[in-house]
């Protein structure tokens, strides 16, 4: 690879590197991918070799304030996404319709964007070099898939008789400094009672570096014609989970001063249990990309912007809020306060069921375009129509099913914002308070 762009009077350039010449290693290493990268260049001192007009050359960067060394390379260190091994028995994207877009279908399980963006790995198709390449590099925290720690559970899980060394792996990681999350997708009949209690003391005893555990329900579409049978969760089942989740919470806190095992917002929900409140909203904040704490910070945000709102809009205002069947009833106490608070304002609140899932899937995140459009047939929508963020795709404003947030807003005949994860934003939109870049005509 060829260094680009170096910076003058950068750190790389003070050094003596220049465009053109080709780097062959760091610190006496080669450059295998963005982890090799960011672990040599962002420290105090390191060597560059170089080969130049005159042969291979070390250069020593000085960068003691830990800047951007200000080089780049030619090469994509961002390497194709490693594919996961296993065929879990819960997996969702076997359960996905035909049709969709095709990079919905892939699987990845890559250590190395666990790192980077928080995904859960299962350490199954990852070797001792692998392993060793962690550890030397500290790529911690990591986001670990156990499921369970008995062994015949978790290879029956994963189907992969790879994956009945995760105890092992665990406490290598650990031995190494790696601290890393853990989830356990709860399957009815399979890794709950027993299991679940003997999983949750496994984990905990591998802390400090075990840092949290979050016990999260299957989901089942109703695409699963082929696959092998499972349980459904019922209220029964979460309400059982839950009372063992909060049992090691309690243990936990009275010995160090923090949960460590959550069950997610979502399982209280097919509870039908209020959803928790953790006062810190920084205790549950590992795990909010497996939803556990989102409505506590969805609450926080509202209560922090409560007192700026206006007390009464100018002119009267009508809107529409879709949200999902699990969150339905919150919300309508949420828009129910809001009109109590701002007069004027007007809020309807429409639960969207999932038909392109299946109605077992209640959950916002996984709306549809199609399903919202057909939901908010022949109803008055009002000035605006106001959609989670969440059922959107993160880098570009279409669904699930492909349909556009533009094209939804042409269907309805209104205006389509889309709202973020938290009360604030919800509150300011709610009144009109609409930021340009997130509002689709």
């Amino acid at each position: 690879m060829k260094l680009q762009s170096v910076k003058r009077g950068g750190p790389a350039w003070r050094s003596g590197l220049r465009n053109g010449m080709e780097l062959l290693s760091i610190d006496g290493e080669p450059i295998l991918d963005f982890i090799d990268w960011d672990f040599f260049v962002f420290r105090p001192v390191f060597t560059v070799r170089a080969m130049t007009d005159k042969g291979e050359k070390d250069f020593v960067v000085q960068n003691p304030d830990l800047e951007h060394p200000g080089m780049d390379v030619d090469a994509d260190l961002y390497p194709q996404e490693r594919h996961c091994a296993n065929r879990c028995l819960f997996c969702f994207i076997d359960q996905l319709p035909e049709g969709m877009r095709e990079s919905l279908y892939w699987k990845d399980d890559d250590w190395r964007y666990s790192l980077m963006f928080g995904n859960y790995v299962s350490l199954t198709n990852i070797s001792d070099r692998d392993f060793d390449r962690i550890i030397r590099r500290r790529v911690s925290p990591l986001y670990i898939s156990v499921h369970a720690t008995d062994p015949e559970t978790r290879i029956r899980l994963l189907r992969n008789p790879r994956a009945g060394r995760i105890m092992d792996q665990l406490r290598r990681l650990g031995d190494g400094g790696i601290e890393y999350h853990c989830q356990v997708v709860l399957c009815p009949g399979i890794n709950d009672g027993e299991i679940l209690e003997r999983t949750i003391q496994d984990i905990m005893e591998l802390r400090p570096h075990a840092v949290s555990l979050a016990v999260v329900p299957l989901g089942m579409t109703c695409h699963r014609e082929k696959l092998e049978p499972l349980t459904p969760m019922s209220q029964e089942t979460a309400r059982s989970v839950i009372q063992i989740v909060e049992r090691y919470a309690e243990i936990s806190l009275k010995k160090t001063g923090f949960r460590f095992v959550y069950a997610s917002d979502e399982m209280y929900g097919i509870a039908g249990l209020p959803w928790p409140r953790y006062g810190d909203i920084e205790e549950g904040s590992p795990q909010w990309g497996n939803g556990v704490g989102m409505f506590d910070l969805f609450f926080q945000g509202l209560e922090e912007v409560w007192d700026e709102l206006p007390e009464k809009l100018d002119e009267p205002r009508h809107i529409t809020m879709v949200t999902g069947v699990a969150a339905g009833p919150t919300i309508k106490r949420v828009a129910e306060r809001l009109m109590k608070r701002v007069e004027n304002l007007s809020v309807r609140v429409v639960p969207v069921v999932n038909h392109f899932f299946g109605e077992s899937i209640d959950v916002a995140g996984l709306l549809t375009g199609g399903d919202i459009a057909s939901a908010l047939q022949n109803i008055d929508l009002g000035e605006e129509v106001l959609i989670p963020d969440c059922c959107v795709k993160r880098d570009e404003p279409i669904f699930l099913d492909d349909m556009s947030v533009e094209e939804l807003a042409d269907r309805l005949g209104v205006p389509v914002t889309r709202v973020y994860d938290e009360g604030g934003d919800l509150a300011f939109k709610a009144v009109g308070w609409v930021d340009a870049e997130v509002e689709y005509e």
